[in-house]
């Protein structure tokens, strides 16, 4: 950054808030699809572990994670659009000094 014009942008480390948005619905989905990961292997392991006990009905066990699955998605869509996305569109850390007074 140039220190006589501290309010210019270098253009090799602009993003555009376009692309700000975009980056975080990348980081939403990959997080929503590790949870979905993480949920279907602790089914299949209570699974296992029912029908090596042989207890109950394995069968029924897919049932609930995937609806807790599907409120969990729902849910961090929403706070996405409540935090996420305003906080994509914050400016760079750069120009906050600028803003401050500092």
């Amino acid at each position: 950054m140039n220190a006589a014009f501290p309010e210019t942008v270098i253009a090799a480390n602009y993003i555009s808030w376009l692309n700000r948005i975009a980056y975080s619905f990348v980081d939403l989905v990959a997080g929503i699809i590790a949870v979905l990961i993480i949920v279907l292997q602790n089914t299949i392991l209570v699974h296992s572990r029912l029908i090596q006990y042989r207890l109950g009905n394995p069968a029924a066990q897919f049932d609930v994670p995937i609806m807790m699955f599907a409120a969990y998605a729902v849910f961090s869509l929403a706070g996405w659009f409540l935090v996420g996305i305003s906080t994509a569109l914050l400016p760079p850390y750069e120009r906050l000094p600028v803003w401050a007074g500092a």
